[in-house]
C-alpha cells in the first residue's frame, strides 16, 4: 500500500492512518472474540463438572461394553411381528475392571418393537454391571452398543464443519457443545425440580442464542442485530403459543415419552413443557434467519455508507421476504419428517382428513409447525428494524461495524 501511493504524500499519509485504524479494529474484535470463547470454555467445563440428575447410585453400577457370545431363543414366542419372552444371553465383558469375564443374563422381550431388541451372536451391547452383597455380578442389557458409531459420526461432523467454515466452524462447535450442556445440565434438571418450564426455557434459549450469535457473528453490530432479532422472534413465538394452545385442548401427552414422564413424576406440568417445546424447537431456524438478515444488512451498509435508516430497513425487509418463504417450508419439512409415520397410520386405516386433523396427535403437530412459522415470519421485520437502527448509529458511539 505504501509503494502504491508513494507518488502522493497526502494520500499516503491518509492510507497509513486508515491501515493502523483497521489493524486496531481487527485486534479489538479478535480480543473480544477470545474473551467470549474463553468465557464459554470455562462455562462448558463447569457444566461438565455439574453432577447429572439421576435417581440411581452411580457408584454401585458400571456401564461397560460387552460382546454377545451365545444366545438361546427357546423361551421367545413370536406373535405376528412382535416377540415376547426371555432370551438367554451369554456375554463377555470387553472393558473395565471386569474385562474378559463371562456372564449370563436374560433379555426380556415385552412385545414392543420400540424398546425390544433380539440379540445375535457377535453383536456388542451396552451392559450395566451391579455388584450384589454376596460379591456376584449382575449384568443388565441396555441395548446394542451405539456409542462408538455415534462418536465417529459426531467427529466427522465436527471435522467437516472445520474444513468448510474454518475458524467460524471451531466457534460453531463450541456453541454446539455449550447448547447441549446447558440443556442437559441446567434446563432439564431445573424443569424436573419443579421450576416453571416456560420462563425457564425462554431464559435458557436466550442465553444459548446469545452465545451462538455472538460466537458466529462476533461481538459486533451484526451479532447484536441477529441476537435481538432472534430474541424478539422467540418471545413472539412464546406469546402466540400461550394464546393459541388452549384452543387446541391439548395437555401435552402427545409428545414422545410424555406419559412415561408423567407416571414417574406426577407433579410435573406437561402442558407448560408442551408450550416451552414450541419456541425451543423453532429457535434454531429463527436464529438462522436473523443472522442471514443481519449479515446482508451489514454488507449493504458497508458498500453504501450513506444509505438512510429507512432505506436500510426496507432493504432488510426485502431480504427477509426472500428468506422467509424457504425457511417456513424448511420448518414444515423438519416437523413433517417426525410425524410421517403417524400420517401413514391414519391413511392406512382409512381415516378421513377432517378426523385426522382434529386428532390430538395431529393437532399438536399443526400447532408446533404454525406457531414456529409465526416466529420465523416475525423475526424478519424485527431483525430489519433492529439492524436499521444499529447499523445507522455513528461508529464512534457504537459497537464496531465489522
Amino acid at each position: 500500500m505504501i509503494i502504491l501511493f508513494l507518488w502522493d504524500g497526502n494520500e499516503l499519509k491518509f492510507e497509513i492512518v486508515m491501515a493502523k485504524k483497521n489493524k486496531n479494529r481487527i485486534l479489538e474484535m479478535r480480543f473480544c472474540d477470545h474473551i467470549l470463547v474463553g468465557i464459554l470454555l470455562v462455562l462448558c467445563v463447569v457444566l461438565i463438572l455439574v453432577p447429572e440428575h439421576s435417581k440411581q447410585d452411580g457408584n454401585k453400577t458400571k456401564k461397560v461394553r460387552a460382546l454377545i457370545t451365545e444366545v438361546d431363543n427357546k423361551l421367545v414366542e413370536v406373535y405376528g411381528i412382535v416377540e415376547q419372552g426371555d432370551q438367554a444371553v451369554t456375554l463377555k465383558i470387553l472393558e473395565g475392571p471386569y474385562a474378559g469375564k463371562i456372564l449370563s443374563t436374560y433379555n426380556t422381550l415385552l412385545g414392543d418393537p420400540e424398546f425390544d431388541w433380539l440379540y445375535k451372536p457377535d453383536e456388542k451391547a451396552l451392559v450395566s454391571l451391579t455388584k450384589t452383597k454376596n460379591g456376584k455380578l449382575f449384568p443388565e442389557l441396555l441395548g446394542p452398543y451405539r456409542l462408538r458409531i455415534a462418536g465417529y459420526l459426531t467427529l466427522l461432523f465436527f471435522l467437516l464443519l472445520i474444513v468448510v467454515a474454518g475458524r467460524v466452524g471451531v466457534k460453531a462447535i463450541l456453541s454446539f457443545i455449550f447448547a447441549i450442556l446447558v440443556i442437559w445440565k441446567a434446563l432439564i434438571p431445573l424443569c424436573l425440580a419443579g421450576y416453571n418450564p416456560i420462563p425457564l426455557s425462554l431464559g435458557i434459549v436466550a442465553i444459548i442464542t446469545g452465545a451462538i450469535t455472538m460466537l458466529v457473528g462476533g461481538v459486533t453490530r451484526k451479532g447484536i442485530t441477529a441476537y435481538l432479532g432472534s430474541l424478539l422472534g422467540l418471545i413472539t413465538t412464546c406469546i402466540l403459543a400461550m394464546l393459541f394452545a388452549p384452543g387446541f385442548y391439548l395437555i401435552g401427552t402427545t409428545r414422545p415419552f410424555a406419559k412415561s414422564l408423567l407416571f414417574a413424576n406426577p407433579q410435573l406440568d406437561l402442558y407448560s413443557f408442551f408450550i416451552a417445546g414450541m419456541f425451543i424447537a423453532s429457535s434454531g431456524a429463527v436464529m438462522d434467519l436473523a443472522m442471514d438478515i443481519a449479515a446482508a444488512m451489514q454488507e449493504i451498509k458497508r458498500h453504501q455508507p450513506d444509505i438512510t435508516r429507512q432505506q436500510l430497513f426496507f432493504s432488510g425487509m426485502r431480504l427477509g421476504q426472500v428468506v422467509v418463504g424457504t425457511m417456513t417450508t424448511t420448518l414444515l419439512m423438519a416437523y413433517s419428517g417426525g410425524y410421517m409415520m403417524m400420517m401413514m397410520h391414519f391413511m392406512s386405516q382409512g381415516i378421513s382428513v377432517s378426523v385426522m386433523i382434529n386428532s390430538a396427535f395431529f393437532s399438536s403437530e399443526i400447532l408446533y409447525t404454525l406457531v414456529g412459522s409465526f416466529g420465523l415470519i416475525t423475526v424478519a421485520p424485527f431483525s430489519a428494524l433492529v439492524g436499521a437502527f444499529i447499523f445507522s448509529l455513528p461508529e464512534r458511539n457504537s459497537i464496531q461495524n465489522n
